[in-house]
């Protein structure tokens, strides 16, 4: 039976990055086996300690209404919207010239 907080912490950390959406604690049971199915509250305790420890990271671990899940923390934003930045398009000779002659 895997139910110390430490065996868990791995295991669900693994699981959160990978899913690539937010995972209740219900799906996160799923990842095991019967015989090896931790305590409900083994699980919250793990996701509880896993929140604590990324507190000076830049990122965190949240709960959503569909469950928990990591994300950047807000505090980073002014930086990582730069990531999304539209540039101008720019447009080639040819398709510039192929604009004028349809107008």
């Amino acid at each position: 039976m895997t139910d110390t907080v430490n065996d868990l912490k791995p295991i669900l950390e693994a699981a959160l990055f990978a899913a690539g959406e937010p995972l209740t604690i219900a799906r996160l049971m799923q990842l095991f086996g019967d015989a090896e199915a931790p305590e409900k509250s083994a699980v919250k305790e793990a996701l509880e300690s896993i929140k604590q420890s990324m507190q000076d990271r830049g990122v965190e671990l949240v709960e959503v209404g569909s469950g928990y899940r990591f994300q950047a923390k807000s505090t980073y934003a002014p930086w990582l919207k730069r990531l999304w930045e539209k540039k101008p398009p720019r447009y080639s000779r040819a398709f510039l010239e192929t604009l004028a002659l349809i107008d």
